[in-house]
């Protein structure tokens, strides 16, 4: 690249940088433009903007897994998927952390309450609530029954929490602790997609 910009004219080089420039700066805008709208819907209206923002993460992750698997698209699956992460992540996640957990250990930042917070989520909410429940809805959605998806709970549950504690805990540490509470279920969405992409890496391995 060095050797290419050595052989442009001066003018042409710098108009090159200006147009860079340019579009790092709308970049930012646009980027800061978004944030600032998600965080004032986000206090106006959570359970819808936690909705749509896990739904939207939910459809884009499940694709990008799918992609990096190598398999043609299923857009109905990434659909099923996203309806799971709006519903749960967006919507029963904002009462579980933000309206729950405040009430329970109020909305300070100190090391006990933290820890108490990701205590409670990580051996409690996320093994015995949110894995049976994904492992229920998954089977259901993909005409199977609830037994069924326990079972598979039963099977791989604990393997599936030893990948989550390596991820979460130490991010709910963080979202608990510097996160504001209303960008809580923003935070956890990108996380929930690094989580999708880090099983469609295992997944990958295993064959």
């Amino acid at each position: 690249f060095c050797r290419v910009c050595s052989f442009l004219p001066n003018r042409a080089m710098a108009a090159l940088v200006g147009n860079a420039r340019r579009v790092a700066f709308r970049t930012k805008d646009t980027l800061g433009s978004v944030a600032r709208w998600h965080a004032a819907n986000s206090k106006r209206a959570p359970v819808l903007t936690g909705f749509a923002t896990c739904f939207t993460a939910g459809c884009c992750a499940d694709t990008a897994v799918q992609s990096l698997n190598g398999s043609q698209l299923d857009y109905k699956r990434s659909l099923k998927f996203a309806i799971f992460t709006g519903c749960y992540g967006g919507v029963a996640c904002h009462y579980i952390y933000v309206v729950a957990f405040g009430k329970l250990f109020g909305e300070g930042s100190g090391a006990a309450t933290v820890l108490a917070k990701v205590a409670l989520d990580q051996f409690v909410h996320c093994p015995f609530i949110y894995a049976p429940v994904f492992y229920i809805y998954h089977s259901v959605a993909n005409a199977g029954t609830a037994a069924e998806g326990m079972e598979r709970w039963r099977s791989e549950g604990m393997d599936m929490m030893k990948a989550c504690w390596g991820l979460y805990i130490p991010f709910q540490l963080a979202n608990f602790s510097v996160v504001p509470r209303d960008s809580r279920i923003a935070a956890l969405c990108v996380c929930n997609g690094i989580w999708m992409l880090m099983l469609a890496c295992f997944s990958q391995k295993k064959r």
